[in-house]
């Protein structure tokens, strides 16, 4: 459906003024006169991420958790009635703390009847287009793609097998810096050194002044013009000096040449390291804003496929859709919990797209209590894996050829691990440098301290959402004992989360 404001889309935009806050297009109308915010999604999980509003210190998570009440809020007012929960597209890329911030940005809405919104699922936006196009074909489709998702924020491509209405996301790889906003970027210089050559203007105090946001979104309106047209033009004006830029498709291809070599390259890595083919796909699709490009179409035809533009502005919007109905669907016919939850994973198969392991060291501490040597990570669960998944830590010993076990001695009730995660594809150790710290590398505390010389085995798992669980089992008697580390930055990700329901949205 249509946000209040008529429109298909609502960019993650917000500007904060004395009358309220403002989201989507509509922010940027007021953009000069109060706190403009864009492109937070990207920091979400960031702890060093803040943005400074209204006295107010806040997270990307609160930011995102505001654009996300304005959707439930012209939702529930369109369709008359209370959201129950809700099913979240995210970029496919993320990972677990991006997953977990977005998660509780969607928790932290609260819904007309008081209560707050249940995120029934996090859902890649390869998959929910996959979803998307799957349920165009009505059902009557039986072929591989290679889904190429031109969005504002990342570019991401993932060859997806397609069977009825089911889905299966076999691979994918992303470029986060390759969105729709790195095309901006190039047409916004273009219109800087035009207009400051015409003008004589200094572009060092161009780009500083508050003036230059209307400059970014005439740029981009710009980009949209030359998706479908030869030549586009548009007044631009700063410190009373006017100047009428005009750029051609000839340009637009020269100036972002490079950034299709980006996408080819993106493209073709994730095609080898997967052991795949062009020509084990069938055709090729491609979502998102950038796919109106004629530009992008020829180039990406190259792969001799059929290239097949699909619905640019809403395939992740109905694929997630389509999942929450099933949701609704197997809500009523069995009831909440894991049944509902199991007709929905029958219609598609989600894949992790990160690894996850645990930090790998020898014994040795130096006089500060700091390891000796660090070897690397030891991955329990790869990238591709279907979802959910789990890996134990005795499972990546027997991988490499060693029989060990862990031991908790008497009277201790912690264990000291550290999980990592990063984007190798299978292999067994990765270096410690290739890695992201999730989680405070410190000890974790469970309730009762253990038997003596109990030995244990750690599990982490992964959630259809991208979530991660730790969990220390018992070898012997296979008792579970769930573990709660700490998140890199501890509550920071979070911040301001208390304050979205005070905010009042314009």
């Amino acid at each position: 459906m249509e946000n209040t404001e008529g429109e298909k889309l609502t960019p993650s935009t917000l500007c904060f003024t004395a009358d309220g806050v403002f989201a989507g297009t509509v922010a940027d109308e007021y953009a000069s006169s109060g706190s403009y915010f864009s492109r937070f999604k990207r920091y979400l999980g960031d702890p060093e991420y803040t943005a400074e509003a209204e006295g107010k210190e806040l997270s990307a998570s609160a930011l995102t958790a505001l654009v996300l009440k304005k959707l439930v809020n012209d939702a529930e007012l369109q369709l008359g009635d209370t959201i129950a929960g809700a099913v979240i597209a995210c970029p496919a890329n993320f990972g677990d703390a991006a997953r977990a911030a977005l998660k509780e940005a969607g928790e932290a809405v609260t819904l007309s009847d008081g209560k707050k919104l249940k995120v029934l699922q996090l859902i890649g936006e390869d998959v929910a287009a996959a979803n998307a196009y799957a349920a165009s074909a009505h059902g009557d489709i039986n072929k591989t793609i290679l889904l190429l998702d031109l969005g504002g924020g990342s570019f991401r491509c993932s060859v997806v097998k397609l069977l009825g209405e089911k889905c299966d996301v076999l691979t994918s790889a992303t470029d986060p810096e390759l969105g729709g906003t790195a095309w901006d970027e190039k047409v916004l210089g273009h219109v800087c050194t035009e207009f400051c050559r015409v003008t004589e203007t200094n572009e060092e105090e161009l780009r500083a002044a508050p003036e230059f946001e209307e400059f970014r979104r005439g740029s981009e309106a710009l980009k949209k013009f030359l998706a479908t047209n030869a030549t586009a033009t548009k007044l631009f004006t700063f410190g009373g000096k006017r100047a009428r830029i005009e750029m051609t498709a000839a340009q637009f291809e020269e100036c972002t040449s490079d950034l299709f070599m980006r996408v080819r390259d993106c493209i073709d890595a994730m095609l080898k390291e997967s052991k795949l083919k062009a020509n084990d796909v069938d055709e090729v699709v491609l979502t998102g804003g950038g796919a109106r490009m004629q530009l992008a179409q020829d180039q990406l035809g190259a792969y001799g496929k059929a290239c097949i533009v699909f619905d640019p502005d809403k395939a992740v919007a109905n694929g997630a859709a389509i999942l929450a109905q099933k949701y609704a669907e197997a809500t009523l016919a069995r009831g909440e919990g894991e049944a509902a939850g199991a007709v929905v994973l029958a219609a598609q198969t989600v894949r992790a797209t990160k690894s996850y392991g645990l930090k790998c060291c020898d014994s040795k501490k130096d006089s500060n209590g700091n390891y000796c040597n660090i070897f690397g990570c030891a991955n329990l669960i790869f990238k591709d894996d279907a979802l959910p998944a789990k890996g134990l830590l005795s499972d990546y010993f027997k991988r490499i050829g060693q029989e060990s076990r862990v031991i908790i001695e008497a009277g201790h009730n912690s264990v000291w691990t550290t999980i990592l995660e990063n984007d190798s594809r299978g292999e067994k150790l990765i270096p410690y440098e290739e890695c992201e710290e999730l989680y405070e590398d410190a000890e974790i505390e469970f309730e009762e301290p253990f038997p003596v010389d109990t030995f244990i085995d750690i599990e982490l798992a992964l959630d259809v959402s991208g979530l991660l669980t730790l969990t220390l089992i018992e070898t012997e008697t296979g008792k579970r004992h769930p573990m709660y580390p700490v998140r890199k930055g501890g509550n920071a990700a979070s911040k301001g989360m208390e304050e979205v329901a005070n905010f009042k949205l314009g």
